[in-house]
């Protein structure tokens, strides 16, 4: 086999590897809802499922989350212990977790995987570093001010604390990182529409 077609081989599986694609925005910011309706209707586009030990904050969101899978911190560790690549985050201090060597055999199964995660530098270098080239960001460019707005309407201790501490994050730091940025107009049919368009073009 000739060194020429070596590197013809290599290259034409990395083109098929799929692309990690973090979704960043602040909480209330609708990039749930987003990735929701991409998932939907984006063929080769699955979730990251991660594990986390914060409580569901609802029955529906317990029973229907497409985030994340609820467990005990006595669950967390253990699963955590038995993985030999573990992707471990303290967010609003709680623990989010998962495989990184089964995410990474979903991508090289030619599926994309989106994740979302609050823009914070510190979370999306850990994941970029961890997953290589393959991985874009995608920041949902909403101020504090509409999603603190939003989050308000809960009224409840969780929200209210999460309001607390994204009134001091800086978008500014996260927008020079990220592969696109894009801002809602609020209108949801035309927000899913354009959202689309955005991870397609990613992969």
């Amino acid at each position: 086999m000739s060194i020429e077609f070596e590197v013809e081989v290599k290259i034409e599986r990395l083109k098929q590897v799929g692309k990690l694609i973090i979704v960043c925005g602040l909480s209330g910011s609708g990039k749930t809802t987003l990735i929701r309706e991409a998932l939907c209707k984006i063929d080769k586009v699955t979730y990251l499922k991660t594990f986390t030990t914060r409580k569901p904050r609802s029955e529906d969101e317990k029973a229907n989350s497409i985030e994340y899978i609820f467990v005990s911190q006595e669950q967390y560790q253990i699963l955590k212990d038995r993985s030999q690549n573990w992707d471990h985050t303290d967010v609003y201090k709680d623990s989010y977790g998962a495989d990184i060597d089964e995410s990474r055999m979903i991508m090289n199964s030619g599926k994309n995987l989106l994740v979302a995660s609050p823009p914070n530098l510190e979370i999306v270098n850990d994941l970029k570093q961890k997953y290589g080239s393959n991985t874009k960001v995608v920041l949902i460019d909403v101020s504090s001010q509409v999603t603190n707005g939003r989050l308000s309407l809960e009224r409840n201790e969780i929200e209210q604390s999460r309001i607390e501490v994204d009134s001091k994050v800086n978008l500014d730091h996260t927008r020079q990182i990220a592969d696109l940025i894009f801002i809602p107009t609020m209108k949801l049919k035309e927000d899913v529409i354009q959202f689309c368009r955005i991870i397609n073009q990613l992969i």
